[in-house]
């Protein structure tokens, strides 16, 4: 089980509070958050979660964003974190609308 630390008390609450995250990005994409930050919990080492839920399309990140990786929440969205360098933690970094509609 890796550790997971969250980047602001916004993912934060919307991770504890389904209603907080509701607010900001709708009731589909806030249940979806919940459970693929549970799922991306639950594996020993941040290597093993693209293995674990392929259709979650863990990827990493290039260009201004590199380091960071993301995988799909629901449609256009997605949850960006950053690994620890030991693979035994990550920070959600952001969820985001990745073509901005």
């Amino acid at each position: 089980m890796i550790t997971i630390r969250f980047a602001n008390k916004k993912l934060e609450k919307a991770f504890l509070e389904l209603k907080a995250g509701t607010k900001l990005w709708g009731d589909v994409v806030a249940k979806k958050y919940i459970e693929r930050v549970n799922a991306l919990q639950a594996v020993n080492d941040v290597s093993e979660f693209g293995k674990s839920f392929p259709h979650y399309r863990d990827h990493d990140l290039k260009g201004p964003r590199a380091g960071l990786r993301a995988f799909t929440l629901h449609d256009r969205w997605r949850l960006e974190y950053w690994p620890d360098a030991d693979g035994k933690g990550a920070v959600i970094e952001e969820v985001s609308n990745h073509y901005g509609d």
